[in-house]
């Protein structure tokens, strides 16, 4: 039983004894709820199996816009790569993005790939995914203007070896892991993002 399923059990003991004590819950059931919506998100995401998750980790501090943009530029070229010919039709990796604010304010992102057939496609048998993943995450780079305002610099804005981290999955946990940082007052699971053609929305 997850974190999330223990808090629901314990605030439903606790509204039980305030429903037979008549006393005001209004803050706890609401809290109780969210709580509900959160571990409903969960069990969705749950419901599909996943090959990799992967961290990535910008070396200084961006727009959260810049840095979605980014990891969409890297998402797109992977799908490039792996599926070739078929990405006429539009084919993509499937599974979901999660967005975390670090306390420095730094944006970081957790992506989950579902299993697809692709990676085990004849073309694609001598494809070490991490080695791939990290490739694409060192081509992403910030434009700096010069003083002159015309002249730029390319600057990385990832270092594949220290800011991204790329694991097969194992732990049946790794979604509540994902969702530690799902807003538990939103009304909706804006953190998260599912992956598309276009790298995510």
């Amino acid at each position: 039983m997850n974190n999330i399923q223990n808090n629901i059990n314990q605030l439903e003991s606790q509204i039980n004894k305030m429903n037979k004590e008549n006393i005001e819950y209004d803050g706890v059931k609401h809290i109780w709820q969210k709580m509900k919506e959160k571990s409903a998100s969960i069990d969705w995401i749950n419901n599909f199996d996943y090959k990799y998750f992967t961290t990535i980790t910008f070396i200084n501090e961006q727009k959260e816009s810049t840095s979605k943009k980014q990891l969409c530029e890297i998402l797109k070229m992977i799908n490039k790569d792996y599926f070739k010919n078929r990405n006429k039709n539009k084919e993509h990796f499937e599974g979901f993005v999660f967005t975390e604010k670090q306390a420095s304010g730094n944006i970081h992102f957790h992506i989950l790939f579902r299993e697809n057939i692709v990676f085990n496609a004849k073309r694609n048998r001598n494809k070490e995914f991490e080695r791939v993943f990290k490739e694409k995450c060192r081509l992403i780079r910030n434009a700096i203007p010069l003083k002159d305002g015309i002249e730029y610099i390319g600057k990385n804005t990832i270092d594949p070896d220290i800011g991204v981290d790329v694991q097969e999955v194992y732990d049946e946990n790794i979604v509540e892991y994902c969702m530690k940082d799902h807003p538990l007052f939103s009304k909706n699971i804006d953190n998260v993002g599912i992956l598309n053609y276009d790298g995510f929305e």
